[in-house]
């Protein structure tokens, strides 16, 4: 169905179509990261306007937003989809509370879809998991991810994911060679394994689950705790609080002063510390859902926002994160080296002893859990 959709809609928009021309042709190349991580880079001009978007408040309120229905282009058209009954189908007419697949018409690879919600809701991924599961589970070809304010989101105003096809991410496409070495057991929670990913370059965690709720609840709690410790260094791209629960009741979280458990008595506690920047991919493959999500310590690295030779314009977002850095000039696809690379992860990761923090708190949480066989 989603292949259909695709190949009608460039027939009819001729702006696309050359636009996914240019993404089979596009200028690319790879390293091997410590060791055997390898981390592509992929020279694509075209999505410049993604990597330089405006996302503070200001910018967010002088522009319309793009993903509404009056400001899509009039070669656009969708695939209607609605999320009922824990699944999602396909429906003739767009409902309120339901999703727009669309195809992206600055594509990052030859196949790059948008779906956006009908409504206009602010970018949280609070009370949407259970949908991004559910569009995973229906679209088992691809690899779905969501990327929050602070964390690469274009459209930090709108609801949004983004679908891939599997094997375009080194995360995905080389899970099989990294998961042994740098996966280590954190905790199991009835049919849900929790990994932390160590000298993994980015700060990760990784779950498997054949439960979608359980693994729902773990990803919330996850983000709870992201929410109440990490400063907040993402003001910019406030928009509102979402419903993540202000206070963790469960476990020992006060093993050190970094972690806020009530952000009301949290001086830094703002709306956007109650969105934390994270990028999610999951993926979907015989009753077993995949996801990794990566936290994030800010945006953008220093050197985008360096003057001449100093400067590469990198924006992480999912896709950087995933392992494929896109580069929108062809100096910086050039100098970029792995090096630059790593200093790049570091910068707009956690740190080590936050996330080692963040883990052992999450751990806690869950000591107590019931383990079942996947």
């Amino acid at each position: 169905m989603t292949e259909q959709f695709f190949e009608q809609q460039l027939k009819l928009w001729p702006l696309a179509a050359d636009n996914y021309k240019a993404v089979r042709a596009a200028r690319s190349k790879s390293f091997s990261l410590n060791r055997d991580l390898n981390i592509g880079l992929k020279y694509l001009p075209q999505r410049k306007r993604s990597a330089t978007a405006d996302t503070s408040r200001t910018g967010i309120a002088a522009r319309p937003c793009f993903l509404c229905a009056p400001q899509l282009p009039a070669e656009q058209i969708s695939l209607n989809l609605v999320f009922e009954n824990e699944q999602i189908t396909t429906c003739t007419k767009a409902r309120e509370n339901g999703y727009r697949l669309l195809v992206n018409p600055y594509p990052a690879f030859d196949r790059h879809f948008t779906i956006a919600a009908v409504d206009h809701r602010e970018q949280s991924l609070s009370g949407e998991l259970p949908a991004m599961l559910a569009l995973t589970e229906f679209m088992p070809s691809y690899l779905l991810f969501f990327n929050a304010p602070g964390a690469g989101a274009s459209a930090p105003d709108h609801l949004h994911f983004q679908a891939v096809p599997r094997g375009c991410l080194p995360v995905e496409r080389d899970f099989a060679s990294w998961h042994d070495v740098y996966s280590r057991v954190l905790f199991t929670s009835g049919q849900t394994e929790v990994f932390c990913l160590e000298n993994f370059l980015r700060s990760a965690w990784l779950l498997k689950s054949r439960d979608p709720k359980e693994l729902c609840a773990l990803l919330q709690e996850l983000l709870g705790i992201l929410a109440s410790s990490l400063p907040n260094t993402q003001t910019e791209t406030s928009t509102a609080v979402n419903n993540i629960p202000q206070t963790i009741h469960r476990g020992n979280i006060g093993s050190t002063e970094k972690f806020h458990t009530d952000v009301n008595k949290n001086p830094e506690a703002t709306a956007v510390q109650q969105k934390p920047p994270v990028n999610l991919l999951s993926w979907y493959e015989k009753g077993l859902w995949t996801c990794v999500l990566f936290a994030r310590s800010k945006h953008r690295p220093a050197c985008y926002f360096e003057r001449g030779e100093q400067q590469i314009i990198v924006s992480p977002a999912s896709v950087e994160m995933g392992g494929l850095i896109v580069l929108i000039r062809p100096e910086d696809f050039d100098k970029i080296n792995p090096g630059l690379i790593s200093r790049i992860y570091a910068e707009v990761s956690l740190p080590e002893q936050a996330y080692n923090d963040i883990s052992e708190a999450w751990k806690n949480l869950n000591q107590h859990s019931n383990p079942r066989t996947l």
